[in-house]
């Protein structure tokens, strides 16, 4: 338990009464007081004939994309249910069962059965690396696992590193040929093997299921069914889910989630400006699927779509394909993290440089009219448009689909040059926020028209969170009275139960003597008391001389540079000058360098490192000093990397584009002593040569002097 007996400022809560938000439907908002399973019952009655989930690259995500989407309404998804609940019914309440699986509509379908039938879900990011896996699923003690095909040979092959794991469930077609061997060896220890595909009689031949199933609908009530298989132990605070962190300093940690703490991630983070059940032309209001539903973000929406009755479209499960997705889908709604917007704002960046000086010189009057129009009115950030340049955006809302009405980027402050393309350019309300694992993915956020005191504004506290900063001046440089500087703390019940502690069965609480979750981020609080990201409490380092230094500002602003894809940037105490590890762009690395410098150092880096390494310190002094950054915070060595994606790389990057500091250090760690070696004799020559000028200038008439008795002692010589 953390002890909290210090000076703290409240965050203001948002005031739902804004032009900005909707008018509240209170139906289709959770009921904290009921559970997941009674919140489902209650949508799926409502809304039994909407379309609640589309696929087309099979129910699973394992197939190639179809030419269009398939269809599943709120009552046929009670089949599904029902079906899933049967290969599950061996499993004991309180049993804990991981879904291992891209997005899909099973994925979701397979989370509700497990609701239903009091098990306790435990979403396994497919990018954890099977180390993680096996540590996360001993932790909690797992008994089953729910696989998509594409991931059951590794969860197969793990099994043995496993030893409370006695089901696992394919929710596709087993390959006899392939699996035989597994299963038989897995079945010799009184283990089960099986698929979805017994029990819906072909999961991958849709028409065969959708028989199987319309055939049933005319007998039997399946959502009659279900809702009877509610089980009546269950209340809203009984653990629903275990959450794994992303694992951004080590291990991942397992959150233990009671079904009110799932309801009231979309409670508080959705309230009044998630789209309800009708957007703005009366239609059915909907949104894609594609960060890991293992996300909390993503998690938390899929779970508050259904009592707001959206229809969610299931990406096909690859970025390739995400375009034409969208396309098809035609989504209300699009939620994202910063890194992904970022990305698509490069690309469109790239895409206008190709075009012509008329055609860029058109685009970028349209933008600088429609932001001032904007500006001067913030209620039209509500529908998001302005008719008289809106053709000139045509084909960036075309890329959305076309049908785009709210964007919402979370879990971190978005950059501002991002978040003003999104605003102008996307013909929807655009809305910042920022979120925790710990706290259901709710926290702070802005509404699309609110003033930015800072582009890291985090924004003011949502509904159901109280939220305060309190001083930390023990551990960093800031005084919260004096500086209005401290970590961002906030509690309600959002925040889980708490935190498997070494064991299944051990709980730490994760919370203060005040029940206020310290979330370890440096905010700063505005007069307006919202407040905006400053930088991590552990991501600051000491250099020699005593500057402090903020690692992620420093990367941010190198990363800002089209130059720039990705930066590590490193210091320690013992030494004088910061360092970087990066992945840079080759054809602007050309465009700096000149073509002949470029080949020379593509043949010969080795011999070539040292001119480059010069030019990269001063692309990176601007950079930096654009930020408003002082000198010490110019990385005076670099190791760089061409075209290299280290986001895709799970070691390095979170699934929700986090990256993993501590891991890309180890990861580097021979790297960077040798640039900390280049850099701290850099430094001597560059101090020494420094120092020699200084001492002239500053005592330019002593060595004036010197020099002319010099002279004159040799004259009268």
């Amino acid at each position: 338990m953390i002890f909290c007996l210090t000076f703290q400022i409240a965050v203001r809560s948002h005031d739902f009464t804004s032009a900005s938000h909707l008018p509240l439907q209170l139906d289709q908002e959770p009921d904290l007081t009921k559970t997941i399973p009674q919140n489902f019952m209650e949508a799926a009655n409502k809304y039994f004939d909407s379309n609640f989930l589309a696929y087309r690259a099979g129910l699973s995500t394992s197939n190639q994309p179809a030419p269009n989407y398939t269809f599943i309404t709120y009552k046929q998804a009670a089949y599904y249910i029902h079906k899933i609940q049967h290969a599950i019914q061996h499993l004991t309440p309180g049993d804990r069962c991981a879904i291992y699986a891209k997005n899909s509509p099973l994925w979701l379908l397979s989370d509700i059965a497990l609701q239903f039938q009091n098990i306790i879900s435990a979403p396994v990011f497919d990018t954890l690396g099977h180390d993680n896996i096996v540590y996360a699923l001993n932790l909690i003690q797992a008994t089953c696992v729910i696989a998509s095909g594409d991931h059951l040979t590794t969860i197969i092959g793990l099994s043995q590193l496993i030893p409370t794991l006695k089901t696992i469930i394919s929710m596709d077609e087993l390959n006899e040929s392939v699996f035989q061997n597994v299963k038989n060896q897995f079945k010799q220890n009184d283990n089960l093997l099986f698929s979805f595909e017994d029990l819906f009689n072909g999961n991958s031949k849709d028409q065969k299921l959708f028989a199987l199933q319309l055939s049933d609908m005319t007998t039997i009530d399946y959502l009659d069914l279900i809702q009877k298989s509610i089980n009546t132990e269950q209340t809203a605070e009984s653990v629903s889910s275990v959450i794994f962190t992303s694992g951004t300093s080590g291990r991942p940690k397992a959150l233990l989630v009671s079904h009110k703490n799932v309801l009231s991630g979309l409670a508080s983070l959705g309230r009044q400006f998630v789209p309800y059940h009708l957007n703005d032309k009366g239609e059915q209001s909907s949104f894609i699927s594609y960060l890991p539903l293992a996300h909390v973000f993503e998690r938390i929406l899929e779970h508050g779509a259904y009592k707001r009755g959206l229809l969610i479209y299931y990406s096909s499960g690859s970025i390739k394909t995400l375009a034409d997705d969208l396309k098809l889908a035609k989504p209300s709604l699009m939620i994202g993290v910063p890194r992904v917007y970022s990305k698509m704002y490069e690309a469109f960046k790239y895409k206008l440089n190709q075009q012509s000086f008329v055609k860029r010189a058109v685009f970028n009057t349209a933008f600088e009219l429609k932001k001032l129009y904007l500006k001067i009115n913030p209620n039209a950030h509500k529908t998001g448009r302005f008719p008289l340049v809106e053709k000139v955006f045509k084909s960036i809302h075309e890329s959305f689909g076309g049908n785009l009405e709210f964007i919402v980027s979370g879990s971190s402050s978005l950059q501002k040059e991002v978040r003003q393309f999104l605003e102008v350019c996307s013909g929807a309300r655009v809305t910042t926020g920022y979120g925790l694992t710990e706290a259901n993915s709710a926290g702070l956020y802005n509404y699309c028209g609110q003033k930015y005191n800072s582009a890291n504004q985090l924004g003011f506290s949502s509904y159901l969170v109280n939220a305060e900063v309190v001083d930390k001046s023990d551990v960093c440089e800031f005084n919260l009275e004096k500086d209005k500087i401290g970590e961002l703390v906030i509690s309600g019940p959002i925040i889980a139960i708490g935190q498997v502690d070494g064991k299944w069965g051990s709980i730490k609480k994760i919370t203060d003597d005040r029940d206020f979750y310290h979330t370890g981020d440096l905010v700063t609080i505005h007069k307006d008391h919202s407040v905006s990201f400053l930088r991590r409490i552990g991501l600051v380092t000491k250099l020699q001389q005593g500057e402090f230094v903020d690692l992620e500002a420093v990367e941010s602003a190198l990363e800002s540079s089209s130059l720039f894809t990705s930066a590590l940037v490193h210091g320690e105490s013992d030494k004088s000058a910061l360092v970087c590890i990066a992945s840079v762009s080759s054809s602007q690395l050309q465009n700096i360098l000149g073509d002949s410098l470029f080949e020379l150092y593509k043949e010969q880096p080795n011999n070539y490192w040292s001119q480059v390494n010069d030019i990269l310190v001063k692309e990176g002094e601007k950079l930096v000093k654009q930020r408003g950054l002082k000198g010490f915070n110019v990385p005076r060595a670099y190791n760089i990397y061409l075209n290299t994606d280290w986001t895709s790389n799970p070691q390095f990057y979170t699934p929700s584009q986090k990256k993993k500091h501590y891991a890309m250090v180890s990861a580097f760690k021979k790297e960077l002593d040798v640039l900390f070696a280049h850099s701290e004799n850099s430094d001597v020559q560059i101090n020494y040569t420094k120092n020699v000028y200084s001492f002239i200038f500053d005592h330019k008439f002593m060595v004036i002097l010197i020099l002319v008795l010099v002279l004159m002692f040799k004259i009268m010589k």
